[in-house]
């Protein structure tokens, strides 16, 4: 009797605590029932069957979780909602910067002024004014989309400009590049009719020299060079660099998939074959070509005399009183003394007539762009921009 009695007592105080814990979830809807274990008083032969199951309801216990999910959860959230009025502030900046559009502007040298920005703008410059633009050359020849042709272009667009003087400071660049800027001037010259006058300064060489040949035959005296200029380099290259004993001793090995045996010749990871040099050679050859041509088209000398110039055409580079002794250049001189040649050369009066040179101004979207290839430049990418062979009319010195 008194075992009965716990047992019962006992089932109680398990259902009371059930009832009490908010975590304790029923296996069913209907309500508990009591189940007594079997004791001396049960009989033995009670079937199975009118036995309840015994299921264990499930406890649910509560976790604490660690500091760092919420911590970095909350940190990305931050910066999340940093991050997006930046980015739409970017935006509108370089929106903001293309849509001003001012990246020339004129710096008047001589003559009357006007009120001018940017000759995008219709109208900026006065049209009764006639113009000598000085066209400024003072890099390494490479991007045919940059300051250069933005000069280039505002003379096309420019009707007042009756003379041009080119004002070189460059080794040169890159065959393609240096052949469009040569292009555009000479077809600038004859559509518009109009004397093109060179002005070079400390270095004048290889590319800057091609350009210059836009100057034409039609005039003399149009090649002017400072007495300390350094000019010439007629000639073509293609950098090439082996690094395969570097590579041997780091333990790289090159082991392309591969068309045919010609696709990636200029490799630096592995010497190259002399039909790789024969290629590239013909490449040279080809380009060296069209430098004599161009300078045949811009010295009269050479136009008569070609093999004239074969002995200058070395890569050789000359003094400003060995550059004229030789026919590469007119007269020893100074950018003043371009500008008037090409007053003179235009039929106009020093008095009336405004000498400017351009000048590039940063706009948001420049500074921008510029931003932006800094953050996206990587130095693989300088190294891969190193591997492709490129032709250049580039004066460089090399051991």
């Amino acid at each position: 009797m008194s075992e009965n009695l716990n047992s019962e007592s006992f089932m109680e105080s398990g259902a009371s605590a059930m009832n009490q814990n908010p975590y304790t979830v029923s296996a069913s809807s209907t309500p508990a029932r009591s189940f007594v274990p079997p004791t001396s008083s049960t009989p033995a032969s009670m079937p199975s069957a009118q036995l309840p199951p015994t299921q264990p309801a499930p406890i649910l216990v509560p976790t604490r979780g660690g500091w760092a999910a919420p911590f970095f959860s909350g940190c990305t959230l931050g910066c999340s909602g940093c991050l997006v009025p930046f980015m739409l502030f970017l935006i509108f900046c370089a929106v903001l910067g293309m849509s001003l559009d001012t990246s020339l502007t004129r710096t008047v040298l001589s003559g009357p002024s006007d009120a001018f920005r940017s000759s995008n703008t219709p109208g900026a410059a006065d049209p009764s004014i006639p113009k000598i633009a000085v066209i400024e050359i003072s890099e390494t020849i490479m991007e045919d989309d940059g300051f250069i042709a933005d000069q280039i272009n505002d003379v096309f667009k420019d009707p007042s400009i009756k003379g041009i003087v080119l004002r070189m400071n460059t080794p040169g660049g890159s065959v393609s590049t240096s052949d469009l800027f040569y292009h555009r001037l000479t077809k600038l010259r004859k559509e518009r009719n109009i004397p093109i006058v060179v002005s070079m300064g400390g270095v004048c060489a290889s590319g800057g020299y091609y350009i210059a040949m836009a100057c034409g035959t039609e005039n003399e005296n149009v090649l002017f060079a400072e007495p300390t200029t350094w000019t010439g380099s007629i000639g073509v290259i293609i950098n090439s660099y082996d690094f395969s004993g570097l590579a041997d001793k780091v333990g790289i090995k090159e082991d392309p998939v591969k068309s045919h045996e010609l696709k990636g010749m200029g490799s630096m990871t592995r010497p190259m074959t002399e039909k790789e040099r024969a290629i590239f050679q013909r490449l040279v050859d080809t380009a060296f070509s069209r430098f004599k041509e161009v300078v045949y088209s811009g010295r009269k000398k050479f136009a008569d005399d070609p093999d004239s110039l074969t002995p200058l055409a070395t890569g050789e580079v000359f003094t400003t009183q060995e550059a004229i002794q030789n026919g590469l250049v007119d007269r020893e001189g100074y950018l003043e003394d371009a500008v008037d040649r090409a007053i003179e050369l235009a039929g106009l009066s020093k008095e009336t007539t405004q000498v400017f040179i351009y000048e590039p101004e940063q706009t948001l979207s420049d500074l921008m762009s510029a931003a932006q290839e800094k953050l996206i430049q990587s130095p693989a990418d300088n190294v891969r921009e190193m591997m492709v062979p490129r032709a250049c009319y580039l004066w460089q010195v090399k051991n």
